[in-house]
């Protein structure tokens, strides 16, 4: 984590695809890193 922070705080890359209003890419941390596209979608459109 803090690799990533540092890679972001001096390059501006956090290391994976940036977010955008289409695909949603969130980088979803725990044991293992996976980036996924809109994790909360029913949720999100529910409040829409």
């Amino acid at each position: 984590m803090h690799n990533t922070w540092v890679r972001f705080a001096t390059t501006g890359d956090p290391g994976w695809d940036p977010y955008d209003t289409e695909r949603r890419a969130t980088m979803r941390i725990d044991a293992e890193w996976t980036q996924v596209d809109d994790p909360r979608n029913q949720e999100r459109r529910a409040w829409v």
